[in-house]
């Protein structure tokens, strides 16, 4: 650190704080008050800064970012971000991470991504709409529609299942379905044969 620190303030001059009596009391109390936007390593890497247009406070050069409610960035919500737009929470696979609250999740776009109840509900009223059952004994078609909702995700789904005779106790199945959703669309095909 430059400057000495006298009285709780920082002063030109050269002074270390540990031979320092009245710096290190007033530090113990919580009497010393240190202002100023940027704070460096000895090297000069910027290790804390502040943004004079956002108020968002910086965290290492190529740093994390955090934006205060109350500033235009955050606009009510406090937000943590990065310079460089990616975030890892932990360093080794045995780390744990709890959350206390509400975590809100996107849908997914990728495969690793995590997903939110929504949607898996939302799939999950998407399969039950899809209507594979056969035909009534002696029927040869069958043709439904089927609704479902689960945890206020709805889907409405057509299924089409059919038996052909082949001849000789041979017999085809096949079964057409498509089921839809707010956000999704799904299909399935299958074909089946008897023998």
């Amino acid at each position: 650190m430059t400057g000495a620190v006298q009285g709780g303030s920082v002063t030109n001059g050269t002074t270390a704080i540990a031979t320092n009596t009245t710096a290190i009391a007033n530090i113990t109390n919580g009497t010393t008050v240190i202002s100023t936007n940027t704070v460096n390593d000895a090297n000069g890497t910027s290790m804390i800064s502040k943004d004079s247009t956002t108020g968002a406070i910086h965290i290492g050069e190529s740093s994390m970012v955090f934006d205060d409610s109350s500033g235009s960035v955050g606009n009510g919500t406090d937000i943590m971000s990065s310079t460089v737009g990616k975030i890892q929470i932990g360093k080794n696979s045995s780390d744990s991470t709890t959350v206390v609250g509400t975590l809100n999740v996107q849908d997914p776009t990728e495969d690793s991504h995590a997903t939110n109840r929504a949607y898996v509900d939302g799939v999950g009223a998407l399969a039950a709409v899809l209507d594979t059952r056969l035909p009534a004994a002696g029927k040869n078609n069958r043709f439904s529609v089927t609704t479902a909702q689960i945890n206020n995700q709805n889907a409405v789904g057509l299924s089409l299942v059919g038996i052909i005779d082949r001849g000789n106790g041979r017999l085809l199945d096949y079964s057409f379905g498509v089921a839809s959703s707010s956000a999704k669309t799904i299909a399935k095909l299958g074909l089946g044969f008897s023998f």
